[in-house]
């Protein structure tokens, strides 16, 4: 995982407020990647009608495909500096990250388990150490973020 630079972290303890987490669809084509959002499947976030961005994703880029996303924020649990020592983040900053089309399953799969194991995935909050899945293909390597829940804490909403 990377914040603002190229420092690389293994592990960031976070806080999620499951409340703060909107859900969305997004679509993503071309090279580099161009991604499009839209939360109500009306219109994308610069008022675009949505069925004609999906249109037009799939004129310039065959396998582009609407998928679903979230807007998730992270509260920082931790500073984290990067290799020069500079602060990139501190304790109490929120960090954002919109699930990717390959990162969906895995946040998917975290929400599912989050619940079975009594969370409340409306209103609660947990205390996570985010990690990574690196993920390669011909042309480039990334990485999709996984999900440890460290501690729960119920909260009536």
């Amino acid at each position: 995982m990377t914040i603002g630079d190229t420092t690389v972290f293994d592990l960031i303890t976070v806080e999620l407020l499951f409340e703060d987490v909107r859900f969305c669809f997004a679509v993503r084509y071309g090279n580099p990647a161009i991604y499009a959002k839209s939360y109500d499947r009306v219109t994308d976030t610069q008022g675009r009608p949505w069925d004609e961005m999906c249109r037009r994703a799939k004129e310039i880029d065959p396998m582009a495909g609407e998928f679903p996303s979230a807007d998730v924020p992270f509260v920082a649990r931790q500073e984290l500096r990067d290799r020069t020592g500079q602060v990139l983040a501190y304790e109490g900053d929120v960090l954002g990250h919109s699930i990717s089309v390959t990162g969906w399953r895995v946040f998917r799969r975290f929400l599912k388990d989050a619940e079975r194991s009594g969370v409340d995935i409306y209103f609660g909050t947990v205390r996570l150490d985010l990690g990574y899945e690196p993920q390669k293909n011909d042309t480039c390597e990334w990485g999709i973020l996984t999900y440890r829940i460290v501690e729960q804490n119920s909260h009536e909403g």
